[in-house]
């Protein structure tokens, strides 16, 4: 039987900047996917840019090379990982005139 784990790594956090979500050991699963809900997106040219980070220990992080696509306003977005080590999280920020959001990030972990 395989094995299912849906985290939420924030919950309805309001970000104007940069965002760095919660992290998570990660090394018994072999697929993760991202979920990010975004709401109320406000400012000018609004954008929202957020990758995937991997590590060794949860102190030191490293790029993993998964982006969304930038996000340009309330809706739901994932990505998928693979081949991902001990620890996982996102990191990015928020640009544009004055932007501001309401963010909700999960973490689905499978075997």
């Amino acid at each position: 039987m395989r094995q299912f784990q849906n985290n939420v790594l924030d919950y309805k956090w309001e970000v104007s900047g940069d965002y760095t979500s919660a992290h998570m050991e990660t090394a018994w699963a072999t697929e993760a996917m991202f979920f990010v809900r975004v709401e109320q997106a406000h400012g000018k040219d609004f954008r929202f840019n957020a990758r995937a980070q991997i590590s060794v220990n949860g102190i030191d992080w490293i790029d993993e090379g998964t982006a969304f696509e930038p996000i340009k306003g309330d809706g739901q977005y994932v990505i998928r990982l693979k081949h991902f080590g001990g620890w996982l999280r996102i990191t990015g920020g928020l640009s544009g005139e004055n932007p501001t959001a309401i963010i909700t990030t999960n973490l689905v972990l499978k075997e």
